[in-house]
């Protein structure tokens, strides 16, 4: 999470969270990590209290491509931030369609689960945005804050896995996404 003295900022994995760090501290006033990823249940009251939180979400067939990309390109950097690609590693996970196979065996680790984590708690709510939207969305954010016009940015990791085979069945993703139903329903 990345907090500052006008908002908090909870960071879900692979939701371009590197890029609106970056945008958000051009600006913000005495920010700083609380924790890379985190939920709104670890946002402690005091950090909280009175500030603007936001998230942001991305579909969930792309997070998923993302998600095998990162457990493809960073192999030593699994652990322990991402714990659901350091298992799927360790069963031996290697092609994409074993990566969704995996997900739908182990649907503590889709997104939807993780995603619940992130958008309830008892003492906060936060604001939700979707990474697809995030030029006009961080537009929405800077005003909200009374900010002005957004400047100019670059998305920190565009096209990162371009050549990775993401090859998988109709079938078999149609299966994954009914697990990640109740994000597309929300947000798509």
């Amino acid at each position: 999470m990345f907090v500052a003295s006008e908002f908090v900022f909870v960071h879900t994995p692979k939701t371009g969270g590197s890029t609106v760090t970056n945008v958000m501290q051009r600006k913000a006033t005495n920010a700083w990590w609380l924790r890379m990823h985190g939920t709104l249940e670890q946002l402690p009251k005091e950090f909280g209290q009175g500030k603007f939180i936001f998230t942001f979400v991305r579909h969930p067939e792309t997070w998923r491509k993302s998600w095998y990309g990162h457990m493809r390109s960073n192999p030593n950097k699994l652990w322990p931030y991402h714990m659901d690609m350091f298992l799927a590693k360790r069963d031996g996970v290697k092609t994409y369609e074993q990566a969704i196979k995996w997900c739908i065996a182990n649907p503590d680790m889709c997104y939807a689960t993780l995603f619940q984590q992130y958008r309830t708690s008892r003492d906060f709510m936060a604001k939700v945005f979707t990474m697809e939207n995030m030029a006009q969305d961080l537009q929405t954010i800077w005003t909200q804050l009374g900010w002005g016009d957004l400047p100019e940015f670059t998305p920190r990791n565009p096209g990162r896995y371009d050549g990775l085979d993401f090859t998988c069945s109709a079938e078999l993703m149609e299966r994954y996404l009914k697990i990640e139903a109740p994000i597309i329903k929300a947000y798509y």
